[in-house]
């Protein structure tokens, strides 16, 4: 009888203590990766200040004409995560998803190291831009490795999963700050859990599947073995299982090296799938503007800065689990649209507002709206794109969020200049004319996700 082994879940199982074993490491990344990213803002907390015009001998002087260095260092923060997803993700499929992570482990070490130990803002922004490069090497590669090591069947709660370490990470920061009030103590917290990963990472092996397709197969049976024994099943019928894994996925592997290599040109080439790459890209910008804007601004609105913070990291796990259950029911293209409302009206309430508490409550619903969105966006944008440049649209469309995100450590210093109103403003007219783009988007819920070109340009608007 001939075994049918398409995917590693054939031979290793839907779910076992193997894939669970992983996905808590991922959810500790994740959560490391939440803190790092939005620490900054206890990092440069504003003070109370004056201006004046004799020199002085602080070491970092980030108020007055020099207040936008902070925003700056963010932002070198952030282009850090873009290039990383640029360049370092084709590293790891040429050189394997360990090498990029023991790499970008030592790279976040002394990224870090030095951020603590920085004399001037010029050291600790140049730190700041490295611990991005380090964090999306890190994550972005084990997410890889877990996924193509479980079923199909759990990758969308492996994904749920991630985002709760996400939130983990969130509402850890205002309580370190709070004990730790020095940016320097901070950077050193980020520390201590990466030496427990490091330790653990060593006896975590390469991707069986990334070891098959580049040729290293007796390294890959022998490790998809050791996963079979971790999760209790029996190695019966394993060898056969194998080479019929091994062929079907040999056997795609030279089909895409034979078939048409599509770049980012391709995107544009065709009216609809130009129309909706065009969406995509400057919705990505507003999303990542929008949402580190409320995220990294949480002082702007008033009330407890510690306990705001807290909050905003809160609401973005009723925010998943909603944006979920909004693209079960109502589609992905209308949750999209009722998201983006939101988001418009709670930053538009928060203009005439003057109690703080109800300041903050409608930039804590804005927050949940565009963390809703994100959620939205990373299922959508994908089942948009046709299989031979599904991976190349959504990658570029979600490092498009990378350039919003860059742009949103300066909405402070915006709102500085002119006022909060100009800045909620903003966010409510770019998400409005978001939301009037969406309309031209098709609806993907319940229909099959195209393969080819052609199938993306007969697709309609309206279901």
């Amino acid at each position: 009888m001939k075994c049918e082994a398409k995917q590693i879940s054939d031979l290793v199982g839907e779910w076992g203590i193997w894939q669970r074993n992983l996905t808590i490491f991922v959810f500790i990344l994740t959560a490391l990766n939440a803190y790092n990213d939005l620490s900054y803002t206890f990092h440069t907390y504003e003070v109370d200040y004056w201006c004046k015009d004799v020199p002085n001998d602080y070491m970092y002087d980030l108020v007055c004409d020099r207040s936008n260095y902070a925003s700056l260092s963010q932002s070198l923060y952030m282009f850090g995560f873009l290039i990383t997803g640029l360049i370092l993700s084709q590293f790891a499929d040429k050189y394997g998803r360990k090498p990029l992570v023991w790499v970008s482990f030592i790279i976040e070490i002394i990224a870090l190291t030095s951020s603590a130990l920085s004399v001037n803002i010029t050291q600790y922004s140049i730190s700041r831009l490295f611990v991005g490069l380090s964090m999306y090497g890190c994550s972005g590669a084990m997410c890889t490795s877990l996924l193509e090591s479980c079923g199909p069947k759990h990758r969308s709660d492996i994904y749920m999963l991630s985002g709760i370490g996400w939130v983990l990470g969130c509402v850890v920061i205002p309580g370190t700050a709070f004990w730790f009030r020095d940016f320097r103590y901070m950077n050193w917290i980020a520390l201590l859990p990466i030496g427990f990963l490091m330790v653990w990472f060593y006896f975590i092996p390469e991707s069986p599947r990334w070891l098959i397709t580049n040729g290293r197969i007796s390294e890959g049976k022998e490790v998809l073995r050791n996963i079979i024994k971790q999760n209790g099943l029996s190695d019966q019928d394993f060898d056969e299982k194998f080479a019929e894994f091994t062929k079907h996925l040999l056997r795609n592997e030279e089909s895409e090296k034979s078939a048409k290599t599509y770049t980012v040109l391709d995107l544009l080439k065709t009216s609809n799938l130009r129309k909706y790459t065009l969406i995509f890209w400057f919705s990505w910008i507003v999303v990542g503007l929008v949402y580190y804007g409320f995220s990294l601004n949480m002082d702007e609105f008033g009330g407890n800065f510690y306990i705001t913070f807290l909050l905003s990291g809160v609401v973005e796990l009723p925010s998943a689990f909603i944006s979920i259950t909004a693209l079960r029911y109502i589609g992905r293209r209308t949750a999209l649209i009722i998201f983006l409302v939101i988001i418009a009206v709670s930053s538009l309430a928060i203009i005439p507002t003057t109690d703080s508490t109800l300041k903050v409550t409608f930039a804590l619903i804005g927050k949940f709206a565009v963390g809703a969105l994100w959620w939205i966006y990373e299922v959508y944008v994908p089942e948009v794109y046709p299989t031979v440049l599904r991976n190349t649209g959504a990658g570029t469309s979600s490092s498009f969020s990378r350039v919003g995100s860059m742009a949103s450590p300066f909405m402070k210093n915006l709102a500085a200049i002119t006022s909060l109103t100009f800045v909620m403003t903003f966010y409510a007219i770019i998400s409005l004319f978001i939301a009037v783009l969406a309309l031209f988007l098709p609806e993907t819920k319940g229909i099959e996700i195209p393969d080819t070109l052609d199938e993306v340009e007969t697709q309609k608007t309206q279901k």
